[in-house]
């Protein structure tokens, strides 16, 4: 009566507890797993959406210009191309100078190649703020790569790539390719 089918009856009781110890281990591991990612996903979308306030919404240049003005402080850029492009297109909102910085802009739209989870939303955001700034040639240009990288990645080639774990040769031949048309 000790015996079940061939097995002691305490190594029953010790397969059985050697279940439980597995499961007691891997069950805080999931959570822990698990909680991160939701963490990082969180991060990743307010990064994302921070990115996409930096480009749209204008940046403050000057608090008061009535203050300024009769002070005589001026506006003071690092350039004087960067400071006359920055105050044509300045807007005066609640009393005070805001202005789309055209550099930042550049980069913002650059780093929006690193959230293809988002690539759908960009493609399409991107496409109407290139017809929004048509008359800013240099910002134009950085969105037409912006689209043409999105387009590359999700190529059929590309996918597989992926999809098997060679990301890093999927990217080194977008980059090739982005390379040659910056040349």
């Amino acid at each position: 009566m000790d015996e079940c089918n061939g097995l002691d009856i305490m190594e029953i009781v010790a397969i059985i507890g050697l279940i439980f110890t597995i499961f007691s281990v891997f069950l805080p591991i999931r959570r822990y797993l698990k909680d991160k990612t939701v963490e990082y996903v969180s991060f990743r979308f307010n990064a994302y959406h921070d990115l996409i306030k930096k480009m749209v919404e204008p940046e403050e240049i000057m608090e008061d210009p009535v203050y300024n003005m009769k002070t005589g402080k001026r506006f003071e850029s690092s350039s004087n191309q960067e400071n006359h492009e920055t105050l044509e297109n300045a807007h005066i909102i609640q009393g005070k100078v805001y202005g789309i910085m055209v550099d930042r802009q550049i980069a913002v739209i650059f780093e929006l190649r690193n959230f293809p989870e988002y690539f759908e939303v960009t493609k399409r955001l991107a496409s109407a703020l290139r017809e929004q700034w048509k008359n800013e040639v240099r910002v134009s240009e950085e969105i037409n790569y912006l689209l043409k990288y999105i387009d590359i990645y999700n190529g059929c080639c590309h996918k597989i790539f992926r999809f098997i774990g060679l990301s890093f040769i999927s990217n080194l031949v977008i980059n090739s390719k982005m390379e040659k048309l910056h040349l």
